[in-house]
């Protein structure tokens, strides 16, 4: 854990020492009578983002979950190079030893199989620094909620499972590629985040924390506005 958190800080050094503008804020387009039009880009932007991502949990959790994947789906509002992303990361665990059962009251003679749909929402506030060879990197922290939701639905309307509470610190690192059209990228991205994830609240014999390595890609826009001639 200390190694990944010494990884951030140096990561956040370095974006900080040798950022820069990439984006290209003015566009001259003639129309075939030769006349002129200049636009620019304003500071607003918008993207949105679809992705996968390994989940390695905590000794603790990681007896009962595994390894998990998720499906990641997001939306990122910017201003100029701050920004505000909101995604969810649903995560589906079989389990079927009786051993790792996760028995919620009043369901403690349930045994068997059963599935849970783990919610992971997070809202992200964080800082773009552009690099070189439109390369950028995103370093920012979260506030990351948890919800445990069971596909029995005899079991489900039984049970008050309460929810998990929690943050998440991370780095994105992103390449963009230019699209037609003024201000518009495509996007590849790789995600590394740490998350305290609050689940022992959820249920006593999970642990708190897990780690995520995420990879997808998103589509970026700026907005764009025509210059007074």
């Amino acid at each position: 854990m200390k190694k990944i958190i010494l990884l951030l800080i140096c990561s956040l050094a370095a974006n900080i020492a040798f950022s820069q503008t990439s984006r290209h804020t003015n566009k001259i387009t003639r129309d075939k009578t030769g006349y002129v039009k200049e636009y620019e880009t304003t500071d607003f932007a918008f993207s949105i983002n679809n992705g996968t991502a390994l989940n390695i949990y905590d000794k603790k959790s990681n007896s009962i979950l595994g390894k998990t994947q998720s499906i990641i789906f997001g939306a990122t509002v910017f201003y100029n190079n701050f920004f505000v992303m909101a995604d969810f990361r649903p995560v589906i665990v079989y389990i079927r030893n009786k051993n790792r059962i996760l028995n919620f009251p009043p369901s403690q003679n349930f045994e068997g199989s059963y599935e849970i749909t783990i919610f992971n929402f997070t809202h992200r506030f964080g800082y773009t620094y552009n690099l070189g060879g439109d390369f950028g990197i995103e370093p920012y922290a979260a506030y990351l909620r948890t919800n445990f939701v069971l596909a029995d639905e005899d079991l489900r309307k039984n049970l008050n499972i309460k929810k998990g509470n929690g943050f998440t610190a991370g780095v994105k690192i992103n390449k963009y590629f230019k699209l037609k059209g003024f201000g518009n990228y495509f996007v590849v991205y790789l995600d590394n985040n740490i998350n305290y994830s609050g689940m022992k609240r959820i249920h006593p014999a999970l642990g708190n924390s897990f780690y995520s390595v995420e990879v997808g890609i998103a589509l970026k826009s700026w907005i764009s506005r025509r210059k007074i001639d």
